[in-house]
């Protein structure tokens, strides 16, 4: 799968993304964890697409259910990167 070649290039980065969003809303479905870490990586949408083997609708879909879930009412990315913060 993409998804493990492309973690595997960025030294494990991605999978330490989705394991911290993970346990901080679990609420979040598997491809909706795998959206959000590629989102806090900075990843445009077609990218994440082609990564995920999903459209770009799509994954513009689950980054606006990812907001409502985790109650972001802004940009996701900064969103995302502030949880490094918390």
């Amino acid at each position: 799968m993409l998804w493990e070649q492309a973690d595997s290039a960025s030294g494990g980065v991605y999978s330490g993304h989705l394991n911290a969003i993970a346990r901080r809303y679990p609420q979040l479905s598997s491809i909706e964890l795998h959206v959000a870490a590629l989102v806090k990586a900075m990843l445009p949408s077609w990218q994440i697409a082609q990564l995920l083997g999903i459209t770009e609708k799509t994954v513009e879909n689950h980054r606006i259910d990812i907001r409502r879930k985790i109650g972001c009412d802004g940009n996701l990315v900064s969103f995302l990167q502030k949880l490094n913060e918390q």
